[in-house]
């Protein structure tokens, strides 16, 4: 391919790029432009003596001529030529070639470390290359976010043809397994359009491999989008019909006539996918709003279900709202569904009333509306549809439960709460210390088998009017010489006002849940508290001081949970750039910056020693009776 048209493409990609670097101003994305300064022109490599010149031009010469296999024969020239001319600058684009060669073998390790050897000599196009291949291994080893701070700057400089190609590769690879959906279909774009017509079927086929494995809702927004876009920041016919492609093996596959009609409403789509294209017309006659970022605009999915989640929400909104607001400076957001702030983030929230597969409004609402965080999943299943949204959007959503089961890969979902079946574990062992016999109250509970006669639900009703809720009198006569209080604290108080009743006192243990309740005067037996992080620890800061002078009781659990989800959060969003955002690349680019913040964001928290997620997606802790 000609230099100048492979340029102009570069350019075209490198323009794309710097719409997201503008808007959030990061160095991995701001330098997928390309651009260098001229003391870091790129310099080509150069031979000390004409003897190694020559050498090297025959091996250069047929290494660009070959393919990726082929070029494995050309190890032994090339080690040949580092031992004859082990001091001339070209053994350094050698020992990018024998780098290359360990690659294609599979063997990472040494590919890394004779690349390394490389990159820390002077920078040029043989240190480019270098990275190219250190950025490839880290890809491969399952490590896509270091890859890419090392293969975007390299967006525009690779001039052979042999790197040009493995770059387009690598970096498609590296952000899909980043889960960077759209920043993946602009590079694929890229690639499509820059390839040879000798080389496009194979492209074609790994770009609709790659395809299949996007979030469908994603794939749906943007063929949106692409047919909005216009211009030199449009997308390619190829990559659009791929998306097109895979989406309608979705839709036939689902036997979906809504995403059909989606699909077809795009002028000469249906002509272009031809046979498939009369069975997605025939499946629409038998139509979301898009994402975008307003401010610094952080939102809350609330539970509306049951009763006992929504006591949980309620606790955790109030929480949040000590971080956000809303105070005097705020304005109502655009639409009318929430409050935007003028000089501080905003909060707004939508209520969920059904966790089945198709309940994904809420969070589109949120992301409408401009939400770049979400804060969700206040069990174990409202947590894992909340993760899977995470990673269908790439947007980062903090959870207030572990999830019922991970979700592979996970890089946007942030777990802030606790396993209920760990902490309940750990109270009743707590509770059943030197052998005594414990009953239970609230927490997940066992509907039959052994242990089933100890454990009583926080909704259980009287059998008739006068009687006690809790089954007291069966545990004092079966030994009962403990209980774990699981559930949340108006539970708790309601057991201890029926233990006073029945003249009754075991020793209570209080689960992080039940923290917050009031405690009866003159109780006869011995109280055990939680203590976790600095409520109901042995120290409170200033900030709780201020919640009891203010609420006039200690914070509950879910409300101090919801404040330091709201605490992390405040700080991932805080310094984002005023305005609403629409271009879908951009709102990618605000998405990724806000993950890679959290990550690293610290505050002090209530629930936990811990500062933050400190890299990680947990938030970790210690709870002890």
């Amino acid at each position: 391919m000609p230099a100048e048209r492979m340029l102009s493409r570069w350019s075209r990609r490198a323009a794309w790029c710097a719409i997201g670097a503008g808007a959030i101003g990061i160095a991995s994305i701001g330098a997928c432009a390309g651009s260098r300064s001229g003391a870091e022109a790129p310099s080509a490599t150069l031979a000390q003596s004409a003897d190694a010149q020559q050498a090297f031009q025959s091996i250069r010469h047929r290494w660009l001529l070959a393919n990726g296999s082929e070029r494995l024969v050309f190890e032994p020239e090339l080690q040949e030529f580092r031992a004859r001319f082990p001091s001339d600058p070209l053994t350094r684009l050698a020992n990018v070639f024998l780098a290359w060669i360990a690659l294609e073998r599979g063997d990472l390790e040494t590919a890394e470390a004779l690349a390394d050897r490389v990159r820390s000599g002077p920078a040029g196009t043989t240190q480019d290359l270098a990275n190219l291949v250190t950025g490839a291994a880290l890809c491969r080893k399952g490590k896509p976010e270091p890859a890419l701070d090392l293969l975007t700057p390299l967006v525009g400089k690779m001039i052979d043809p042999f790197a040009q190609s493995m770059l387009h590769e690598q970096i498609v690879d590296a952000t899909v397994k980043a889960h960077r959906w759209f920043e993946a279909l602009a590079y694929m774009d890229d690639w499509l359009r820059s390839a040879e017509q000798h080389e496009m079927s194979a492209v074609r086929e790994r770009v609709d491999m790659l395809l299949a494995t996007f979030p469908p809702d994603t794939l749906e927004v943007a063929l949106r989008t692409m047919k909005k876009a216009k211009g030199h920041a449009g997308y390619g016919n190829d990559i659009r019909l791929a998306v097109a492609g895979t989406l309608t093996q979705i839709a036939i596959k689902r036997a979906d006539p809504r995403l059909a009609r989606s699909v077809i409403d795009n002028p000469g789509m249906m002509e272009a996918l031809g046979d498939a294209g009369e069975a997605l017309a025939h499946l629409a006659s038998s139509g979301g709003a898009a994402p975008r970022i307003v401010d610094a605009t952080v939102g809350m999915v609330l539970p509306a279900r049951e009763d006992g989640l929504r006591e949980r929400a309620a606790q955790a909104v109030a929480g949040a709202l000590e971080m956000f607001g809303p105070d005097r400076s705020t304005v109502e957001a655009d639409g009318g569904s929430g409050i935007a702030p003028t000089d501080s983030p905003a909060l707004i929230t939508r209520d969920h009333h059904d966790i089945t597969a198709p309940s994904r409004a809420p969070f589109d609402e949120l992301a409408h509306e401009g939400a770049a965080l979400i804060i969700a999943g206040f069990d174990p299943e409202g947590a894992l549809l909340a993760s899977r949204y995470a990673e269908s959007e790439s947007i980062a959503v903090i959870v207030l439960a572990t999830p019922s089961q991970p979700v592979p890969d996970a890089r946007f979902t942030f777990v802030a709460g606790e396993d209920d079946e760990a902490v309940m574990r750990g109270l009743m062992a707590a509770a059943g210390q030197g052998g005594r016999k414990a009953a239970r109250v609230g927490g997940p509970a066992p509907a039959s088998g052994p242990g089933a006669d100890l454990v009583a639900s926080c909704d259980a009703r009287a059998a008739r009017a006068g009687d006690l809720r809790f089954p007291l009198a069966r545990w004092r006569t079966a030994g009962v010489g403990a209980i774990a209080l699981a559930g949340h604290a108006h539970c708790a108080h309601d057991v201890f006002l029926e233990l006073a009743l029945a003249k009754f006192a075991p020793t209570v243990l209080i689960g992080p849940e039940a923290l917050g309740v009031e405690l009866p005067k003159g109780y006869a037996g011995t109280i055990v508290q939680a203590k976790v992080g600095m409520v109901q620890g042995a120290s409170r800061d200033a900030s709780i001081e201020a919640w009891v002078r203010s609420h006039g009781d200690a914070p509950g659990w879910y409300e101090s949970l919801g404040r330091d989800a709201a605490a992390l959060a405040r700080m991932a969003v805080t310094g984002m750039r005023k305005g609403t955002v629409t271009d879908l690349k951009e709102v990618a680019a605000r998405r990724v910056a806000v993950q890679r913040a959290l990550e690293s964001a610290r505050a002090d928290l209530w629930t936990t020693k811990e500062k933050g997620f400190g890299g990680g997606r947990k938030l970790s802790r210690e709870i002890l009776y």
